[in-house]
């Protein structure tokens, strides 16, 4: 990365603030190369000081990125813009055990920068209408940044929504957006008829909304009980090829494939969607 110099530069941004509120898990988007290229790095955090429910995301900007190779300081911005309600999820059911799964908390998970536009997701707090019954469920934002100046003066949410199954808990989702405009969101499933499953929905270029939730790899069993926490993350990625996006989430796999050693029995299931539309 720094090509064998003896002396590099780096700056280090602290204190940050956002609406007066000391920010909190920033999350850098990853730009996917192609002809709409990024002229900044780009960033998502969701603003719940809190942890309970809110509606605002910090949506920041960091240009003249060049001069740090030379000693300077680059200009990092932001701005606060309204979304739909998002908050501190449940933890989850799973089929088979009293024990429940760590959901964490509604902070912004993988940002991704694509075709002028940010996709963000979380974790949040959800109920479907009629249903007093809270779930953890996946909220999801695709935001176009402006600049003027090289600094950021504007966003807008050009789509959002919520991915939910009832009676079922959806845990850290990771969206990736193919070149051509399609979606896909990777997340854990699990609720009182399943095991901790690895599942996904996908969204085509003229959609608005996601599509049916796909079981991937239904999970083998429940989660130790011995342990606090479930995996935190989810990742997506394109393929170079454009044709298609890798997906990797946490699940319970069948026991020959669980670690060799017994003392925990999660897995990661890695699987590959189209970005066709189909």
């Amino acid at each position: 990365m720094i090509n064998g110099a003896a002396n590099v530069h780096f700056v280090q941004f602290e204190n940050l603030a956002t609406a007066g509120i000391m920010d909190f898990s920033v999350q850098p988007a990853i730009t996917q190369p192609g002809k709409d290229g990024a002229d900044a790095e780009y960033f998502l955090e969701s603003i719940d000081p809190t942890f309970t429910f809110d509606n605002r995301i910090g949506v920041w900007a960091l240009t003249h990125q060049e001069v740090v190779s030379k000693g300077g300081i680059p200009t990092l911005t932001n701005i606060v813009i309204n979304s739909e309600v998002f908050g501190v999820p449940p933890n989850a059911v799973q089929m088979g055990s009293a024990s429940l799964l760590n959901t964490g908390d509604d902070r912004m998970q993988q940002v991704q920068f694509i075709g002028g536009e940010l996709w963000g997701e979380l974790n949040t707090a959800f109920n479907f209408p009629g249903d007093p019954t809270q779930l953890s469920a996946n909220a999801w934002f695709e935001i176009r940044p402006r600049l003027h100046n090289r600094r950021i003066t504007g966003a807008t949410i050009t789509n959002e929504g919520y991915v939910a199954s009832a009676g079922n808990f959806l845990l850290y989702p990771a969206i990736q957006v193919s070149p051509n405009g399609s979606a896909a969101m990777v997340f854990t499933l699990s609720g009182p008829t399943f095991f901790p499953s690895a599942a996904y929905a996908l969204l085509t270029e003229e959609g608005h909304s996601f599509g049916p939730i796909r079981v991937a790899a239904p999970g083998s069993g429940p989660y130790s009980p011995d342990s606090t926490r479930w995996g935190d993350y989810s990742f997506a990625v394109v393929d170079p090829s454009n044709q298609s996006i890798w997906l990797a989430t946490e699940y319970i796999p069948p026991p020959s494939r669980q670690t060799v050693d017994g003392l925990q029995n999660w897995g990661t299931r890695v699987l590959e969607v189209s970005a066709r539309d189909e």
